[in-house]
């Protein structure tokens, strides 16, 4: 609480020096999306927040915070202020270490660990899949988090295909995972939206490698 009325007093100073966004996103999609936006939005200071995307979007909704990009947008309740406009589509993946493959058949995963890492809360859900293929699902906290699980465990690895393409190595393959799982990442702002960020929606998608809204490829 005290870190975020620090950081609304940070915000403040730095308004009246120039142009200032205040960005929220959750941990795994910082390092992806932040420099994107430096690159978008380059003639603004964006200040960057990291937390759950529930409370990003209260955040925005009481009007301390700009915009939110999340992707639970659509599994919850959004304060009346605010409005949520589709940015990207992802979908799961499974990144496999060097050495590491998986079976044929209706059990793929069949004797194996598999680290998941999720940015929406189809988590549950997930796991139950991956134990009916076989496997024993290990969850962890961060995409980056999962990738070196998967390393030193040796075990395949399934997670939101644009972060394993970020995050695997070059001897290292990324296919898609034999589970359904797709997700939509919403810019999430008071109404009107900022008319900069409103304007790089249709850049975002491409800048960070992922699907357009509307489901094709930029």
């Amino acid at each position: 609480m005290l870190d975020h009325l620090e950081g609304i007093f940070d915000r403040t100073r730095a308004a009246a020096r120039g142009r200032v966004l205040s960005v929220g996103t959750f941990p795994s999609l910082a390092a992806w999306l932040f420099p994107a936006l430096a690159e978008l939005l380059r003639d603004a200071t964006v200040h960057q927040v990291l937390d759950h995307g529930d409370r990003l979007v209260e955040w925005v909704g009481e009007g301390s915070l700009d915009a939110a990009f999340v992707t639970i947008a659509n599994q919850m309740r959004l304060p009346a202020t605010v409005t949520a406009a589709p940015v990207a589509g992802d979908q799961l993946a499974v990144l496999t270490p060097p050495g590491v493959r998986l079976g044929g058949g209706r059990r793929p995963f069949a004797g194996l660990d598999v680290v998941t890492h999720t940015y929406d809360v189809s988590a549950e859900a997930l796991h139950r899949r991956l134990s009916e293929l076989g496997g024993r699902p290990k969850r962890v906290a961060t995409a980056e988090t999962a990738v070196r699980t998967g390393r030193l465990l040796r075990c395949p690895v399934v997670l939101p295909r644009g972060l394993a393409r970020v995050y695997a190595g070059p001897d290292e393959e990324v296919a898609a995972a034999p589970v359904p799982g797709r997700f939509t990442l919403f810019l999430v702002t008071r109404r009107p939206a900022p008319p900069a960020l409103a304007a790089l929606v249709g850049e975002l998608a491409d800048r960070l490698g992922l699907d357009r809204p509307s489901g094709g490829r930029p």
